[in-house]
């Protein structure tokens, strides 16, 4: 009968103890519409949650990121490309620069951008609702430019390829149709999540596409619409029915 009053009495504060939740973080991908500088996001977070919001840009660019909510316990991080919360320190660090953020990059690639609660809104379980506003203007600085791999087009100009690369080469491309007829070179910068590859539209010189891989899903760098079907380890690309590229599984991943 003790062992069995101990069990049920084990039981019981089992039950009456309360389980925190583990911290649940998304991540997304934010895409200017095409021919402009900037966009608003918005979204909301409940108690513990973040989201990761993740910027493509180049050394020299100038972002501004303002936060707007009626929770004044919202706040935001930003992590440069290759660092990441809980691991890494924020280059602005919302406890201590609040809800704004604006400086002259010091890097290419995709930059981080950390939505949370302080813990006394968390622990509450309260919700937050913002909008978040994301702007790059400018282009990278000539200190930056003149250590990027460049290439010269048929008219002698140079294209802009990002600050420093994984790789560089060519994959098959295409206009229109699926032929893979054309090579097109390529820089790619890799993370955690995938990859973002600069590529030259074929049948151009000077056009540079920028392609977003993360999760098994494609984006760009404007509002084109993008189809992904992979081929093995594989994946055509197709942009608007107007371009093709074969990415193979090393580009994004290396190997």
């Amino acid at each position: 009968m003790k062992h069995l009053a101990a069990l049920v009495l084990c039981v019981a504060l089992a039950a009456a103890t309360p389980v925190q939740a583990q911290d649940e973080t998304r991540t997304e991908r934010v895409k200017f519409p095409s021919g402009s500088t900037g966009t608003t996001v918005s979204g909301s977070i409940t108690g513990y949650e973040s989201v990761e919001y993740l910027v493509g840009a180049q050394a020299g660019q100038e972002m501004t990121v303002v936060l707007k909510s009626e929770n004044l316990s919202t706040y935001i991080n930003v992590f440069e490309p290759g660092t990441k919360p809980g691991m890494d320190e924020a280059i602005s660090n919302g406890s201590d620069d609040g809800t704004r953020f604006e400086a002259t990059l010091p890097s290419d690639g995709d930059y981080l951008i950390q939505v949370y609660m302080m813990r006394n809104a968390a622990r509450r379980g309260e919700t937050a609702r913002y909008k978040l506003e994301v702007s790059i203007t400018g282009a990278r600085n000539a200190a930056s430019a003149s250590k990027a791999p460049s290439a010269a087009s048929a008219s002698g100009q140079v294209l802009d390829w990002p600050a420093r690369s994984d790789a560089t080469g060519e994959v098959e491309c295409s206009a229109g149709d699926a032929t893979l007829d054309q090579w097109c070179e390529f820089r790619v910068v890799r993370n955690e999540f995938g990859a973002t590859i600069w590529v030259v539209k074929p049948g151009t010189d000077t056009d540079v596409r920028v392609l977003y891989f993360e999760s098994d899903a494609w984006s760009s760098d404007d509002d084109s619409k993008l189809s992904g079907d992979r081929k093995d380890n594989d994946w055509l690309v197709k942009v608007d029915g107007k371009e093709c590229y074969m990415v193979f599984y090393e580009v994004i991943w290396g190997g």
